[in-house]
């Protein structure tokens, strides 16, 4: 896979996992976020560090400016400690079904 093809690849899961934490999301367009996230996780051998960006590095998030404080620091830090949770979950069943 190219270096060009990888940053495609991680640049949608990025955008997924903005889908699953979004607020404005369904519960089941959360889900479906998570499930295509981490099934592209697993299937290009990426760990969740390799694709999370620091809200301290990243001025914008497609449209959306990232809060800046304690405040929004601390919301990043619970939105992936929850993202990082249900991809393990969601390893464990994959797994488990194989």
């Amino acid at each position: 896979m190219t270096d060009s093809s990888l940053d495609d690849v991680i640049q949608r899961i990025r955008k997924l996992l903005r889908l699953a934490e979004d607020a404005g999301a369904t519960e089941a367009e959360a889900a479906s976020a998570l499930e295509r996230a981490s099934a592209l996780l697993i299937r290009h051998n990426l760990t969740q560090d390799q694709v999370t960006v620091s809200p301290v590095d990243e001025q914008l998030i497609g449209e959306r400016r990232i809060r800046a404080g304690w405040a929004g620091s601390m919301e990043a830090a619970t939105a992936a400690a929850l993202t990082a949770w249900h991809m393990a979950e969601w390893a464990e069943l994959v797994t488990a079904a194989r």
